[in-house]
């Protein structure tokens, strides 16, 4: 089997359906076809150690959602590596470990992005790790699926479901959104959330290593609506501007 355009469309149609296995699985069929042998090699070692620990119960939800996501980003990487391959582009080394980063000097490249992402991880493990309310009575509760529009250079829809386990300061959450034409499309997870005090804070990434950090008021109870500010800390901006708004609204049951 050769790797095609064709191949590569099928295979970004698979992860976004959720099927890693089956995009695992394509991709070992032209591992010999490739300089990213070792690359495919080792995103199906890691989906078998995965499949194993979930089968057996040692990873909590959230690892089991955070690893998850994280061989789904990789699968989108490889499959943007190989579709550079394809197009006469060289292989490029630890690709997994490679971010697209501006025009600039060393440090400005290499340890800005670090200290911003340390300093927002910093800010939200506050909230994240809180100890949780033992009456539950002040406690938000935003476990669900919500709607989302998201405004920056033009209007984003789309939607995120959040995962949390009531009377816990802390959650995850994941979606999609795309402008109106649906020429611009991205999912996004979160690699920590949290609120106290009627804020909520979290820190997103999107499989394209874009990640970020959004802020906003939240009441107490059965949230029904709520809206954050985002900003873009690391990564080649996807929708033309570092700055968002983005209003949740609860999906009814």
């Amino acid at each position: 089997m050769q790797v095609t355009k064709e191949f590569l469309q099928q295979c970004e149609d698979i992860v976004a359906k959720g099927e890693t296995a089956k995009a695992v699985e394509k991709l070992l069929d032209i591992k010999n076809e490739t300089g990213y042998k070792a690359e495919v090699l080792s995103l199906n070692s890691r989906w078998k150690k995965f499949s194993r620990e979930r089968l057996t119960g040692t990873l909590s939800s959230e690892e089991q959602f955070l690893q998850n996501s994280k061989l789904n980003k990789d699968l989108l990487l490889l499959l943007e590596g190989l579709g550079r391959e394809l197009a006469g582009e060289k292989v490029v080394s630890d690709l997994f470990r490679t971010k697209d980063t501006a025009a600039g000097s060393t440090l400005t490249r290499t340890y800005l992005p670090m200290l911003l992402t340390a300093i927002a991880v910093g800010a939200i493990s506050y909230f994240a790790l809180r100890t949780p309310d033992s009456t539950c009575e002040t406690d938000i509760e935003l476990d669900g699926d919500w709607v989302v529009t998201a405004k920056t250079d033009g209007e984003f829809l789309g939607h995120v479901n959040i995962i949390q386990n009531i009377c816990e300061p802390h959650f995850m959450l994941s979606g999609n959104l795309s402008s109106a034409d649906k020429s611009r499309e991205v999912d996004f997870s979160s690699k920590i959330g949290g609120f106290n005090d009627g804020e909520i804070l979290f820190v997103y990434e999107n499989f394209s290593g874009e990640i970020g950090v959004c802020r906003g008021i939240i009441p107490a109870g059965i949230v029904e609506t709520f809206s954050v500010k985002c900003v873009d800390l690391i990564g080649a901006d996807r929708n033309d501007s570092p700055n968002s708004h983005i209003v949740f609204d609860r999906v009814a049951k």
